[in-house]
Order: C-alpha cells, then sequence, then structure tokens
C-alpha cells in the first residue's frame, strides 16, 4: 500500500481542481469556490445519493470501490440494503437537508471522493481494488486511509487560491489577527462569512488557513471551539 504525504496530496488535488476549473460550464464565469457535486458528478463521473446511514446519525458518508451492499434507512426508519456500485458514495440525508450543515455535507462529500480518487490512484499503481466500505463518521480518525481522505478532501474544497481570494473578498486582505468573535467581532464575522462563500464550515476553514500559514495554532484553535456551527450568525454581536 502506499502512502502519501501531504505535498503528494496537494499535488494530486491540484491536478483534478485544474480539471475542474476548466470545465466549460466556468468558461464565461471561473469558479471561484468549488461545489463538490460538480467535482464528484460532472469532472468525476461518480454517483451521489441520500439515505439515513445510521440510528444516531454517526455515520455522515461512506463509499466502496467494489460492489457491496450496506444497510441503510429510508424517510420512515425501514432498513434497506443498498447495493454500491464501486462509483456510488452514500451521504446522510439530513447534511443535504439542514442547510445549517451545509459545510459539513460538503466535506462529507469531498471526504468520499477522496477515496475514490484515492482507489484509481492505488489501482494504477497495482493494488486490487478493496472490498473495504469506508465510513466517515463523527467519530475521531485513527486510520491511515482516513487521514488522506481528509486531507484530500480539504485540499478539493479549500484550494489556497480560493481561500485567499474569499479571504480578500471579505475584506481580511492581511489575514485574521483576532478569531474571537467577543475582541474583534467584524473580523469574526468576515471569516464566518469568507467560510459562508466557500461552503465550508468554520472549523474545516481555520484549519485549512493553518496549514496554508494564513492562522496562527492558537487562532485556529479559537476558531475551532469559540463558536460551534449549528450558531446563528445573528448570535454574533
Amino acid at each position: 500500500m502506499a502512502f502519501l504525504s501531504r505535498n503528494d496530496i496537494e499535488a494530486l488535488a491540484g491536478k483534478i481542481l485544474s480539471n475542474y476549473k476548466n470545465l466549460h460550464r466556468f468558461d464565461d464565469f471561473p469558479a471561484d469556490w468549488v461545489d463538490p457535486y460538480i467535482l464528484a458528478h460532472d469532472l468525476l463521473g461518480l454517483t451521489i445519493d441520500y439515505y439515513h446511514l445510521s440510528d444516531d446519525g454517526s455515520i455522515l458518508g461512506l463509499t466502496s470501490q467494489s460492489v457491496v451492499g450496506v444497510e441503510v434507512m429510508d424517510d420512515d426508519g425501514q432498513q434497506l440494503i443498498y447495493c454500491l456500485d464501486g462509483r456510488t458514495i452514500l451521504i446522510e440525508t439530513a447534511l443535504r437537508e439542514d442547510e445549517s450543515q451545509r459545510g459539513r455535507h460538503n466535506f462529507t462529500v469531498m471526504h468520499e471522493t477522496a477515496h475514490q480518487i484515492l482507489g484509481d490512484l492505488y489501482s494504477k499503481l497495482g493494488r486490487k481494488a478493496s472490498c473495504r466500505v469506508h465510513y466517515c463518521t463523527t467519530k475521531p480518525i485513527k486510520d491511515w486511509d482516513e487521514w488522506q481522505a481528509d486531507t484530500m478532501a480539504s485540499a478539493l474544497l479549500l484550494p489556497a487560491d480560493f481561500v485567499r481570494n474569499a479571504l480578500r473578498y471579505v475584506g481580511l486582505n492581511n489575514g485574521i489577527t483576532v478569531s474571537n468573535r467577543c475582541r474583534n467581532p467584524k473580523e469574526y464575522r468576515q471569516f464566518c462569512e469568507a467560510a459562508a462563500f466557500l461552503g465550508s464550515s468554520k472549523q474545516a476553514l481555520a484549519i485549512r488557513m493553518e496549514q496554508l500559514g494564513l492562522l496562527r495554532r492558537e487562532q485556529c484553535r479559537a476558531v475551532s471551539v469559540y463558536m460551534d456551527d449549528d450558531e446563528k450568525e445573528d448570535d454574533i454581536e
């Protein structure tokens, strides 16, 4: 099995994003944020489907590169067997229905898409397709495959040039100095606007900005823990 470094993953994501930007739909209006559906479905030919994936909502998404049946539930709670065809990703229905979960929805789609991209890469390197089902859950990551998928999801959803452009768009030309909504509410609101513009959760954007050297570690922690994604923007005073 091949283990990719962060730089390897960034380079691979860069090639995919270059193809994304060159899609004909962006001929007249260049892309300035990444639409996960367009990248996964239109560019890579993946199918995205929605079901309830667990009783407690802990499973956010899943995929496999092999034909395999997985248990899902319909809106009435009826248990079904869904046959994955090797090119389909399943996403928890609740993420699509709740607008406050838009950032988590987009990241989950990119996470499962990343598994498909990495699987294709490994196939080219001579690795047989695995029958394993990859699950994106709310639990901390302890698996190398999941770390790689998370890293690629971040690189795909939040490309460096798009992040920098979004920050300039909301007036954060010099980056963030204080990520605390009480000490600098205007700056914090601008950061929240940038996250919304990019279709990202605030936590995912903060982590990505730290990776890109746009946010210090202590500021990243402040953004990540100071305000939950389900808090209303109107609550920022």
